[in-house]
């Protein structure tokens, strides 16, 4: 139960990157574009838990 949670606080998390970036990019493409890199690796991250959580099942 603990990982299902702590993946949908990820999830949360990569919404709030989600519109960092895009917030960023509107000002910024600059900045916008220096936040996709952390943007891709926590959606990785996130992917990769849910993977580690389904086989743990």
């Amino acid at each position: 139960m603990k990982t299902l949670i702590k993946t949908a606080l990820s999830n949360l998390s990569n919404l709030s990157n989600l519109q960092l970036t895009r917030r960023a990019w509107r000002v910024d493409r600059r900045a916008g574009g220096v936040l996709l890199p952390y943007l891709g690796w926590t959606a990785f991250l996130t992917a990769l838990n849910a993977a580690i959580v389904r086989r743990n099942r």
